[in-house]
Parts: C-alpha cells; sequence; structure tokens
C-alpha cells in the first residue's frame, strides 16, 4: 500500500495489522494523544523543567510524535479527503491530550512551570494543550496537503507530462463539484 495514495484505498483481509490501524482516525488520533502527553509525562518528570536540553527533547519528541502519527493517518487517505480527516484527527487527538492531562494531575506528573499542577490548574492546561496541538496539527496538515500535490505536479511536469498533470487538475475538480 502507498503513502499518499490518489485515489480511495480499500483494506483487505491481508493488510497487516499496522497498516489497517493507520487507517484507523479514532484508534490513531487516540493513540497519539496517549503517547504525546505520556512522553511529556516522562520528561517532566526526568526535570525537563531544570534542564534545557532536557526540555529540547522534549518538545521535539512531542512535535515528532504527533506530526509523524498525523502523517502516517493522513498519508493513508487521498489528500482530497484529507479536509475533514484533519480536523477531525485533530479534535479527538486534543481531546484525548486533555484526558491524560487530567491522569498526569492525578499521578502527580503535571506542572506548571517548576510547581506541581493541582486539579484547579486542570482547565487552563487543557485549552492550552488543546488550543496548540489543533493549531499544530492543522496548519502541518495544510502545508503536507500542498506539499503533497506540488510534488506531483513538479513530478509530472519533469516527466514532460504537462497534459496528465492537466487532466488530474480537471478530475479533482470534477471530483469536489460532485
Amino acid at each position: 500500500m502507498r503513502l499518499f495514495p490518489r485515489h480511495r484505498v480499500v483494506l483487505t483481509d491481508e493488510d497487516s495489522l499496522p497498516q489497517r490501524f493507520a487507517h484507523s482516525l479514532p484508534g490513531m488520533a487516540i493513540i497519539t494523544g496517549v503517547l504525546v502527553q505520556a512522553f511529556h509525562g516522562i520528561t517532566v518528570r526526568l526535570g525537563a523543567a531544570h534542564s534545557t536540553l532536557l526540555f529540547i527533547i522534549g518538545v521535539v519528541g512531542q512535535l515528532a510524535l504527533l506530526l509523524g502519527f498525523a502523517t502516517l493517518h493522513l498519508g493513508s487517505h487521498p489528500v482530497h479527503q484529507w479536509r475533514w480527516r484533519a480536523p477531525i484527527f485533530a479534535v479527538v487527538e486534543s481531546v484525548t491530550a486533555m484526558a491524560m492531562v487530567g491522569l498526569l494531575i492525578a499521578f502527580r506528573a503535571e506542572t506548571i512551570g517548576t510547581q506541581r499542577a493541582r486539579w484547579h490548574d486542570w482547565m487552563t492546561l487543557a485549552q492550552s494543550v488543546f488550543f496548540w496541538h489543533m493549531f499544530i496539527l492543522l496548519v502541518f496538515a495544510l502545508v503536507l496537503g500542498l506539499t503533497v500535490q506540488w510534488v506531483r505536479f513538479a513530478m509530472l511536469r519533469h516527466e514532460h507530462r504537462d497534459s496528465t498533470a492537466m487532466m488530474i487538475h480537471a478530475d479533482h475538480l470534477k471530483q469536489e463539484q460532485e
């Protein structure tokens, strides 16, 4: 199965479990939210508030998990479906991350600066997580979608298949009208 397919992909019994899982919007979004916030909790417990290197590793690791899993899911579907898949993925992932913030507060692993977060801090932390995860995922999906389309057209033009590129563009316009 190709990454960034042009047409709808139909799963069969022969597809591997990771391939089937990558197609599952709720499954991928939930596991992403859990892993990103768990990674955040681990870096905080290791002392990210006191170590610049650990803080940078934490931020880069969270971004890599968030964007990597989003790419795995979105890359398993045609780009024209990303208009609804990316926002729903972002909402489910963000809500899961908000729930994980509550879990981290319960285990005393969440902080605000150098202080342990308390239950009255949950709403502030959850809103921040929700906003930033939504923003990052939606901007990333937009940039990724534009990049995929641009590379496809550039490859067709490089192969001197301008007429094919125009036919694909016309086909996309036709699909959007339907």
